[in-house]
């Protein structure tokens, strides 16, 4: 018996190894004899024949059943089948024995495969209930398996709390994350020679460290760049570990770029650590993904600075058609290319063309993209801002900007909506959306805009309760300030007191993030608001257009009679 569980577990750790179906073999066919979870099911069989009443072998098979179906090449119709068995056998077991752990830990196990599956399908459980049941696994019995299955389930909490946007009532914000990490550190001490689990430990900091209600995440990132150093000297060539040497520095170039520090080494490091990992593994989509959300953020730096960023942005959607096609068409890579036809859309605006062509292509991406569990909600949230500078072109065309609007409900259905009504993102967009329909309403009937007005401050006003330190989200309140100051000046109202809260919430980012084009520009627009001849308004006017030139067209069709010279 012993001699057929030791050939069952060395299919098992065959198995492991294999992350793909190399060209003529059958490494994880589940049939009699066939491939190494055929030949590991049949020496279980067997081993269990040689023994009925030994533990052993169905706790194999338990295991076994569980790694076939969470092993990421195993094909979806064959899931449902493996995880029914799996709990046959730990039944099995536990009528035997009540007190068996290893069929407990299987059967949680089997549970949180299944929660996790349910999750990237669309019907997710809200809340997790697997690790009320590891609380009863006592401390003497809670072994490396143990906190592995641990983080697993803790894990999952952060992605249903992410998919949310928000935690439960009653939960402290980040509970979840901040026992994960401790869970893993737990984990490292037991076993620290294996690299996934440092690049697991890595990214979950990475994550913490870009939780915009940190104080400060610059530690966490410090700590995930040596959590990526310590996997490099492993010898480790997953992919995993270039992605986590990636993440780490575009996580600390875009905490430089918020506060208006230089960040053009992090990218180039991010870029170096995918081009060295594509060199090993040419085919693994996951890093053409990575590498072209890298050529999309240094795109925006180079329009930020006054630049032309096509070329990256070509760059960058040849990179995600790479990744699509090494994904048969599905994947991250079409929500990557629709986030590159947007932003083109975006600068086409900007510069006072018609974004209409991008907009067009960008809205067909997004809706693939929506067809996809993993890219639904990023997909919804960005087709809602890309139609959102459709409608701000129509507007400055003197064209009625709620046709451009209107094509969310068609593209996007009701309970897709709900799925991202709570999330930051969603309410300052929500929130700008109904500004552009207040400034048109505002023409013709001031009550009606007067309404839409206080919708927008609604929306913006729960975003920052939300996220208090948002900068996009305080950039567009201030926004609505001046807007609806100029629709009280044109009533004959008095606008002081908006265009207060709104020159302080531009002093505040001016000086959170120094010169910062879009917070320099909204404070020279309150000042010309306020006073049309005032000299800090000119001078923050130069001073943002020094830094963004390309920013020029949109300030002229706010103010044509300013016309100020191109640097």
């Amino acid at each position: 018996m012993q001699a057929y569980l030791a050939q069952a577990r060395f299919e098992a750790a065959v198995i492991a190894v294999i992350r793909t179906d190399p060209p003529g073999t059958v490494p994880l066919t589940y049939e009699a004899g066939l491939g190494p979870a055929g030949s590991a099911l049949g020496a279980l069989d067997i081993a269990s024949r040689l023994d009925p009443a030994a533990p052993a072998p169905p706790c194999e098979r338990a295991r076994m059943l569980n790694a076939l179906a969470e092993h990421p090449r195993r094909k979806d119709h064959f899931q449902g089948h493996l995880f029914n068995e799996a709990v046959e056998t730990t039944d099995a077991i536990l009528a035997r024995d009540p007190t068996s752990r290893c069929a407990y830990m299987e059967r949680i196990r089997t549970q949180v495969s299944q929660a996790e599956r349910a999750r990237q399908e669309g019907y997710g459980p809200d809340m997790p209930k697997e690790q009320d049941l590891l609380k009863a696994v006592p401390p003497a019995g809670r072994d490396l398996a143990f906190h592995l299955l641990h983080a697993r389930v803790l894990g999952l909490w952060v992605i249903i709390e992410n998919d949310w946007g928000h935690t439960r009532v009653g939960d402290r914000h980040g509970a979840h994350r901040d026992q994960a990490l401790d869970v893993w550190r737990t984990i490292l001490a037991l076993e620290a020679r294996i690299p996934a689990y440092w690049i697991q430990f890595g990214e979950r900091l990475v994550e913490r460290g870009m939780d915009p209600l940190m104080e400060d995440g610059a530690a966490d990132l410090e700590q995930a760049e040596a959590a990526w150093a310590k996997a490099s000297t492993l010898r480790t060539k997953a992919p995993g570990w270039w992605l986590l040497g990636a993440h780490v520095q575009m996580a600390k170039a875009l905490r430089s770029r918020a506060r208006g520090e230089e960040s053009g080494k992090a990218w180039e490091t991010a870029r170096a650590r995918l081009r060295d990992g594509l060199t090993q593994q040419p085919q693994e989509s996951s890093m053409h993904h990575a590498l072209g959300r890298i050529l999309l953020e240094q795109a925006k730096e180079r329009w930020a600075h006054g630049g032309n960023p096509a070329e990256l942005l070509d760059a960058a959607e040849a990179a995600q058609a790479v990744a699509t096609k090494l994904d048969s068409g599905h994947g991250p890579g079409v929500l990557g290319r629709a986030d590159v036809a947007a932003l083109r859309a975006e600068y086409a605006w900007r510069r006072g063309e018609d974004p209409s062509p991008d907009v067009d292509k960008a809205e067909a991406l997004y809706a693939q993209a929506m067809s996809e569990r993993p890219t639904k909600t990023e997909a919804i949230l960005g087709l809602l801002r890309m139609l959102q500078t459709q409608a701000r072109y129509e507007l400055e065309q003197g064209r009625d900007p709620e046709l451009a609007l209107d094509r969310r409900r068609k593209s996007i259905d009701l309970m897709a909506m709900l799925t991202v009504h709570k999330r930051v993102s969603y309410l300052r967009t929500l929130g700008e959306d109904t500004l552009v329909q207040a400034r048109w309403v505002a023409r013709t009937d001031p009550p009606q805009a007067e309404t839409l007005f206080n919708y927008a401050l609604a929306a913006l006003t729960e975003a920052l309760g939300q996220q208090p330190r948002s900068q996009e989200a305080r950039l567009a309140m201030g926004e609505l300030n001046r807007y609806r100051a100029v629709a009280m000046k044109a009533a004959g109202q008095d606008a002081e007191p908006l265009l207060a809260k709104g020159l302080a919430l531009a002093d505040a980012l001016v000086n959170e993030r120094p010169n910062w084009p879009e917070a320099l520009l909204l404070r020279a627009a309150l000042l010309r608001t306020k006073d049309p001849a005032s000299a800090q308004a000119r001078a923050d006017r130069d001073a943002a257009l020094k830094v963004n030139a390309n920013l020029a067209p949109g300030w002229v069709r706010q103010f044509p009679e300013d016309m100020p010279k191109v640097p």
